[in-house]
């Protein structure tokens, strides 16, 4: 075959972030369009905002927050699940390592579940792992939707390195530890289950506004 089925697979999810960029940057004139209907009535009630540390994500997802919808964020959903305070970034992410070995994160879909149905519109920040995702959406159905977040990988590497620069008790935690978690965690793949790619280095009115064309 001309391609592997590896390479077939990155070229599918570049052209899907190419053609998903080349819409933002068309301009619509929404507020014509949404005479008479407020943006939260086009949006979806569940909406996952995923990607890379460093993307951009939570952003996003504040966005939407401030237009009334329940925020969730999966870190603190981990902190509260786990039986001894997790003091910095290191420790989150072993958390996160146990919970995929023990049952492929089950234990945390089922608390993310909880949070998800106590709410009538959700915006859950950073789930990193796919099957977990992949199990909710099965659970929401057409309500949920999937935002993947993107970004230069340049920019990207400074925001984690500023991020790490401000965390307090940060452990052995280096750039390279963060980056190698993403992918332990195969973070990218939400990026095949994604409705709406966007950038995170755009204008997040923007972002919120494209959410309701999905």
């Amino acid at each position: 075959p001309l391609y592997s089925s590896a390479a077939s697979d990155v070229y599918k999810r570049q052209v899907k972030l190419l053609r998903s960029l080349l819409q933002e940057r068309i301009s619509v004139s929404a507020d014509s369009e949404l005479k008479g209907v407020t943006i939260v009535d086009r949006l979806p009630s569940i909406i996952f905002v995923c990607g890379e540390t460093g993307s951009g994500k939570t952003t996003i997802a504040t966005a939407i927050k401030n237009l009334g919808y329940s925020y969730i964020s999966v870190s603190d959903t981990m902190r509260e699940m786990s039986s001894k305070p997790l003091k910095n970034r290191s420790e989150l992410i072993d958390y996160g390592k146990e919970l995929l070995s023990n049952d492929g994160g089950g234990e945390l879909g089922d608390a993310l579940r909880q949070k998800i149905l106590a709410s009538e519109r959700s915006v859950i920040d950073g789930l990193r792992l796919p099957g977990v995702l992949q199990s909710l959406l099965g659970t929401f159905g057409v309500k949920a939707k999937v935002v993947y977040v993107v970004i230069d990988r340049d920019v990207q590497n400074e925001r984690i390195k500023i991020e790490l620069a401000a965390e307090e008790n940060l452990g052995a935690l280096t750039l390279q530890a963060v980056r190698a978690s993403d992918k332990t965690f195969r973070v990218a793949e939400i990026c095949e289950q994604a409705d709406l790619i966007l950038s995170g280095s755009g204008d997040p009115k923007t972002a919120v506004k494209r959410l309701s064309t999905i």
